[in-house]
């Protein structure tokens, strides 16, 4: 027959490793939320967009607002559920590549480094911060700047 103690001593050491083992799935599954969070700069610069801009008058352009989703908002969570057409007119064509094709549109959701320099109407807005990498050594999840919104300087005028 064994002793009683070491009955109860391995119950207490397989509670420990349950409750070790539940601790780092619990941590694991935040630290993956946190980098599901950052993965839509898209989606996120979309909504700030709309957020910082509300609804433009049709008078300060003659017509509804552009805005031009560039690829990497695209892909990235910018969907036609945000979309609000009563206030925009949304282009997301993909073959504009010189800069005098931009002055047609009011706002551009961009890349951050574009291959050549926007017109000079055009002002940086704010620059949206997307999923890197996750950095396991600090549990912490890592950005980079994923978008940039410009807006035409008469815009930016009425609503600041």
């Amino acid at each position: 027959m064994r002793p009683r103690t070491n009955i109860c001593f391995r119950g207490y050491i397989e509670a420990l490793c349950a409750v070790c083992l539940l601790l780092v799935s619990i941590s694991i599954t935040l630290l993956i939320t946190m980098a599901s969070v950052s993965n839509y700069p898209g989606g996120n610069a979309f909504a700030r967009m709309h957020s910082e801009f509300r609804c433009p008058p049709e008078s300060l352009f003659g017509r509804k607002a552009k805005v031009h989703i560039g690829n990497i908002a695209a892909i990235s969570g910018v969907t036609r559920f945000g979309e609000q057409p009563a206030c925009y007119q949304y282009s997301k064509a993909e073959n504009l590549t010189n800069p005098s094709d931009f002055e047609t549109f009011d706002i551009l959701l961009a890349e951050p480094e574009l291959p050549f320099k926007l017109p000079a109407s055009f002002r940086l807005v704010f620059r949206q911060e997307g999923f890197s990498h996750v950095d396991f050594m600090r549990w912490s999840v890592i950005t980079k700047p994923s978008v940039d919104v410009f807006a035409k300087d008469r815009l930016l005028d009425r609503v600041n």
